[in-house]
C-alpha cells in the first residue's frame, strides 16, 4: 500500500512537471514571436528612415540644380550673349556658351531626374 501511495504521488508530480514545462516552452515561443515581430519593425522603420534620407538628399540635388539652371539662363539671356567679346576673344567667348549650354543641360537633366525619383521614392514610401 505504502508503495501504491509513492506511485501515484510521483505519477501526480510528474504530471505537474510536464504542464509546467509545456507552459514554460508556450511562452517561450511566445517571446521569439515577440522578438521577431520587433526585429521586423526595427527593420522596416530603419528602411523608412533611409528611404526618407535619400529623399531629402534628391532634394538637395533638385534644389542646387534648380539653382545652377537659373543661373545658366541669365547667362544665355540675349545681352549677355550680346555683350561677349566675340570679335577679340572668340574662343573664350566660344568656350564660355558652350560650357554654359552644357551646364545648363546638366542642370535641367538633374532637376528631371531628382523629380521623377523624388516621385517614385514617395510611392514606396
Amino acid at each position: 500500500r505504502w508503495c501504491e501511495g509513492t506511485h501515484l504521488i510521483e505519477a501526480h508530480t510528474g504530471a505537474r512537471r510536464a504542464k509546467a514545462a509545456k507552459a514554460h516552452a508556450i511562452m517561450i515561443v511566445t517571446e521569439l514571436d515577440h522578438l521577431e515581430k520587433t526585429r521586423r519593425f526595427r527593420e522596416q522603420e530603419l528602411q523608412r528612415k533611409q528611404l526618407q534620407f535619400f529623399l531629402d538628399l534628391l532634394n538637395s540635388y533638385n534644389t542646387q540644380a534648380t539653382l545652377v539652371t537659373g543661373f545658366a539662363f541669365t547667362a544665355f539671356s540675349a545681352d549677355a550673349l550680346h555683350d561677349l567679346p566675340y570679335a577679340t576673344s572668340p574662343i573664350k567667348s566660344t568656350f564660355f556658351a558652350s560650357f554654359s549650354a552644357i551646364a545648363m543641360g546638366t542642370a535641367v537633366s538633374v532637376v528631371c531626374i531628382s523629380s521623377y525619383l523624388m516621385q517614385r521614392v514617395e510611392r514606396l514610401a
